[in-house]
């Protein structure tokens, strides 16, 4: 399996999918079925348990019980390199290890089939056009961290502020660059061939969603520092 840009990949998941559970069905196909592993699966993953992470330090009864499973999946992701190749010996390295670490988190092996069925079609990623904002000019990447209470990159409101008005604007351009991609992928289906009805409705919700996130980007207060001087009337 080749990953050759990391950085132009989209993951997006069905606004109705239960996250929590969606992880567990990767992790348990990694184990299960090690060489139907896509692409997809694993960006899937990596997206996931940045979104599961976030949940867990808004919520306390979600992190009571999962937040040791989800600290642990952390630190193995941490070690699995995405930058050039995902060879299948990585992939069984992967599986080793969640078998060992991860047992409590897998699904029954009689429910594996049931889970399958309920996450065809859910979640996709979408390969990127280049774009012409320099790298050093994009706002930091988040990342897994080494423990799971790391958040990497992401802010901290209560030190740093509003967000200034350049920031705005580059995450608002970036979930439009989003939007405009998804709707592409709409119109033009999966590799060729047409979406299903299933896939169709969550490319929908999809679209809709990250126009919310769009507005809602737009309503933000920013701070004064940097702000682009108003046209006098």
């Amino acid at each position: 399996m080749e990953i050759k840009d990391i950085q132009s990949i989209s993951v997006f998941i069905g606004k109705s999918v239960k996250r929590i559970s969606l992880q567990r069905f990767i992790v348990t196909k990694i184990v299960l079925e090690p060489d139907k592993i896509s692409s997809r699966d694993v960006f899937t993953l990596f997206q996931n348990q940045l979104w599961l992470q976030d949940k867990s330090h808004r919520e306390k009864e979600f992190e009571r019980k999962f937040g040791k499973s989800l600290e642990d999946l952390s630190i193995i992701l941490k070690n699995l390199n995405l930058s050039v190749s995902l060879e299948r010996s990585k992939i069984i390295g992967l599986r080793n290890r969640i078998k060992i670490e991860l047992e409590d988190f897998l699904i029954p092996t009689r429910n594996y089939q049931d889970f399958k069925n309920r996450f065809e079609g859910t979640y996709h990623i979408i390969f990127s056009k280049p774009q012409g904002i320099p790298t050093k000019n994009l706002p930091p990447v988040r990342y897994i961290g080494v423990g799971y209470k790391d958040k990497g990159s992401t802010s901290k409101p209560e030190i740093d502020g509003s967000p200034n008005w350049k920031e705005i604007a580059s995450s608002a351009e970036n979930i439009l660059r989003l939007i405009n991609e998804a709707r592409e992928f709409l119109q033009e289906g999966k590799n060729g061939k047409q979406l299903s009805g299933r896939e169709k409705l969550q490319t929908v919700k999809y679209i809709r969603s990250k126009r919310e996130e769009y507005n809602r980007l737009r309503r933000t207060p920013t701070s004064s520092k940097g702000s682009p001087k108003k046209n006098s009337s």
